[in-house]
């Protein structure tokens, strides 16, 4: 999102399939570098971001991605609230939808607004984990929680 909106700030003139390949090609990166840094940076995901370029206009690309990117992290910035409450609902799509067709489509439905839709799959995956863990945690504490209730 922080890309897309800096892409369309320098270049107005790109095609909506030139931005969404950009796009797509810094999410694979960043995707990438996640999964393989444990304890990455800010830093190295701005780089990441950013990606390889000869551009002269790359470290001012760069401070502006750091400046909207640290940002859009605190808690109470709008961007934040949004993203975040548009995972929740996909998540959630995807916990009373099922992980099926039916709760894809209600998740993607929730993360494309705010351009997140490329992490489909990456909810399902993570709220699949979610269900798992909390149907154990049902077995074995279920009845001790029932006489509560």
């Amino acid at each position: 999102m922080v890309l897309k909106q800096i892409l369309l700030t320098e270049n107005s003139a790109l095609s909506a399939s030139e931005l969404e390949n950009a796009v797509s090609d810094s999410f694979k990166r960043l995707a990438e570098l996640l999964d393989s840094v444990p304890d990455v940076g800010i830093e190295e995901i701005i780089n990441t971001i950013a990606g390889p370029s000869s551009d002269p206009k790359l470290q001012a690309r760069k401070d502006m991605i750091a400046r909207v990117l640290m940002k859009s992290l605190q808690s109470n910035d709008t961007v934040f609230v949004k993203v975040s409450r548009a995972i929740y609902l996909a998540a959630r799509a995807i916990v009373l939808g099922g992980s099926g067709d039916k709760g894809q489509k209600l998740a993607e439905a929730a993360l494309r607004p705010v351009g997140a839709a490329m992490l489909l799959d990456q909810v399902v995956k993570a709220v699949k984990v979610l269900i798992a863990v909390a149907t154990v945690s049902a077995r074995v504490h279920g009845p001790w929680y029932r006489p509560l209730i």
